[in-house]
Formats: C-alpha cells, structure tokens, sequence
C-alpha cells in the first residue's frame, strides 16, 4: 500500500468537502496519557470519562478551555503571548501535532487541526448492510454437506461500506479506528432501520477492515468496507 500523507491546516479546510457523515472512536480519559494540555502556566484536565471523538472538544471547553470542532478540524481556544503544551497524546488525537508528546506550539502558531484526527475521520458517506447469518450458515452446510455451525450471541454483522477522502484515509490507516468501538454517524442521529437508512451505527464493534479501494486514476478518494457488531438491547 502506498504511503498516505495528509495535508496542512490551511489546506485541510479549503479542499475537504463538508463531511457527509463521520466515523468516530472512543478516547477513555480515565487512563493517563490522552487527557491533559497546558497553555503557558495553566494545566487543564479532561474529567474521566468515555468520549467519542468530537465530543472531546465539550470535554475541553468544560476542562476550561474554549474548544471547538467543525467538519473534521478542531480548534483551541488561543490567548495573546501564550504558549500550548502538549505533555501526553491529547494534542496528536486532535490533530493539531503529528507525534506523541513533548510538543510545545509556539505564540504565533494557530492552535487548530494541522491533520484530521484518528478519532474524528470525516466521510463522504457510507453504505450499511446486514448479514443474515443464519441464512448463511444453512447455506454452506447445504453446499459442503457438514455440520450446521451455530452462532451464538446477542448481535448483529453489518457490512459498513465508507468512503472517503484520501486525508481522511490516512488518519484511518493511523489504526484508532480500525479496532475496538467506533461509531459512524449519519445525517440523522436515529438507529439505522429501515425505516431511517440515513442513521447512525453508534458504538458497533469492528470486527474486520478490509484494504481500501481508491476511486479512479487521481485516487483522491476511496472505499473502505468495514465489519462490525451491532449489539443488541
């Protein structure tokens, strides 16, 4: 696979089409390491908890630290001749660093999203299916003439079929979203239904992600097709 690298924080706003949908992960705050930044003198804390990905930007701003997130970038809140430190992972969540701590922005340095961030990747949209595993199962014992496997648990397989741009690949391919919980957010926030397919999968299980599929010679945007488990109430 080729290499992927993202552009800068005045390009990402100006080529990046409004996201039509957002694939987010989980950031657990409880654990050291992804929840503190500091501006000149001032340490702020995020309090313990399980963010989604833009909801890190309220976590912020409750921490007291004017915070904000629009179609994939985040912005800090900046003050006239002070400097943001960046002492653990929380500055390369947002976007705003590319390495893992010890990073110090400078006065005159934007305190926004120089890159999208592995935990808020937005999408130009996606597509859901629905296994039908049983109906699967009773296939292939029929075909190769063995044992009905049986499937045991309360979820359900979907087939999650995302595309997106190729920056947007590149902070999918930094892995957070390729394991673990993640959530893809629709235009609406209902379930995905029938009777809503322009929903949300809220905290499904990737089970599987497949290699992404770019979209014609200029390979400016691609396919990803991933599996998840949707848990059952």
């Amino acid at each position: 696979m080729k290499t992927l690298t993202q552009g800068t924080s005045e390009e990402l706003p100006r080529q990046l089409p409004p996201a039509g949908a957002f694939l987010y992960g989980y950031v657990d705050t409880t654990i050291a390491g992804y929840r503190t930044l500091r501006r000149s003198a001032t340490t702020y804390t995020l309090a313990s908890g399980n963010y989604r990905g833009d909801e890190l930007a309220a976590a912020i701003t409750s921490a007291g630290l004017a915070a904000s997130f629009s179609n994939g970038i985040f912005s800090l809140g900046a003050a006239a001749g002070s400097s943001m430190i960046f002492a653990d992972r929380l500055g390369y969540l947002l976007g705003i660093v590319r390495t893992a701590s010890g990073n110090t922005m400078g006065i005159t340095e934007p305190h926004v999203s120089s890159r999208i961030s592995p935990v808020a990747i937005p999408l130009a949209g996606f597509v859901v299916r629905l296994h039908e595993i049983k109906a699967e199962d009773e296939q292939i014992s029929d075909r190769l003439q063995r044992d009905i496997g049986y499937v045991y648990g309360a979820a359900r397989v979907l087939t999650i079929e995302a595309t997106m741009h190729k920056w947007s690949l590149a902070a999918l391919l930094e892995g957070w979203c390729m394991t673990g919980r993640v959530s893809f957010m629709g235009p609406i926030l209902d379930t995905i239904e029938p009777s809503t397919p322009e929903g949300s999968a809220a905290g499904v299980r990737i089970l599987s992600v497949a290699e992404p599929v770019f979209i014609g010679q200029a390979q400016l945007w691609a396919t990803v097709t991933f599996t998840v488990a949707l848990e059952e109430s």
